[in-house]
C-alpha cells in the first residue's frame, strides 16, 4: 500500500470490517507469525482490514513532528515487515479526518475530511473530542478511532482508554486485539 493509494469505502453489509490501530501492527502483528497466519485465514472468510492514510504515511516514513512514541515504524526492517503484513492481509485505506496542525493534510479529495466542530451533537464527533482531550499526543488516536466509526468498521486496538471511549459512544464497536484474536481462533 503506497501513500495516497485508492481510498476505499467498506461494504457496510459486511459484518467483518475492521480498522486496525497502529499499535496492533507495531506491538503485535510484527512479532507474531501465528497471528498473521490466523488473520490471513480470516480474510478467506470475508474479514476485511483497513487503515487510514495517516497510518499509511507512518509506515512509509513520512514524519509526524508530534509523534515520538511510535518510532518502531520508522526503522526500515520494522517498516518492511509491517508493509508485508499490509499486503498479506490485503489491508485497504479509508478516509480520515485531516490533522489541521499539518499543512499536508489540507487535501480534501476523499482521503481526508474536515474535522467537525466540537459543538456537534453527533456521538462520533463527541467521541473524537473525548479521545483527543485537547492533547496532541492523543490526536492520532482520535483520528484513527473516528475513522473506524465513520467507515462502519470495528476498531481493533491495544489501547484500553480508546477502546473504552469508543464503546461508551458505540457499543461493541471497539475490541482489544487479544480478544479479537481469541474470537477469530474460535471460528477456525
Amino acid at each position: 500500500m503506497g501513500i495516497l493509494d485508492k481510498c476505499y469505502t467498506p461494504n457496510i453489509e459486511n459484518q467483518h470490517n475492521y480498522l486496525l490501530d497502529s499499535c496492533v501492527f507495531d506491538k503485535r502483528l510484527s512479532n507474531s507469525a501465528d497471528d498473521v497466519n490466523l488473520l490471513i485465514e480470516a480474510t478467506k472468510q470475508g474479514y476485511e482490514f483497513y487503515v487510514t492514510e495517516l497510518q499509511s504515511r507512518e509506515i512509509h516514513g513520512v514524519p509526524d513532528r508530534k509523534r515520538t512514541y511510535n518510532v518502531k515504524w520508522e526503522q526500515p526492517e520494522n517498516a518492511a515487515r509491517i508493509e508485508e503484513i499490509f499486503e498479506l492481509l490485503n489491508v485497504k485505506r479509508v478516509s480520515c479526518y485531516g490533522n489541521p496542525c499539518q499543512a499536508w493534510l489540507v487535501i480534501l479529495d476523499g482521503t481526508y475530511r474536515a474535522i467537525e466542530s466540537s459543538d456537534s451533537n453527533e456521538p462520533r464527533v463527541q467521541m473524537f473530542y473525548e479521545i483527543y482531550n485537547d492533547n496532541t499526543r492523543h490526536l492520532n488516536d482520535a483520528v484513527i478511532a473516528e475513522s473506524a466509526i465513520y467507515n462502519g468498521c470495528t476498531f481493533i486496538s491495544t489501547d484500553k482508554r480508546v477502546i473504552r471511549i469508543v464503546n461508551k459512544y458505540f457499543q461493541n464497536r471497539a475490541i482489544h486485539y487479544d480478544d479479537f484474536i481469541r474470537e477469530v481462533q474460535v471460528l477456525r
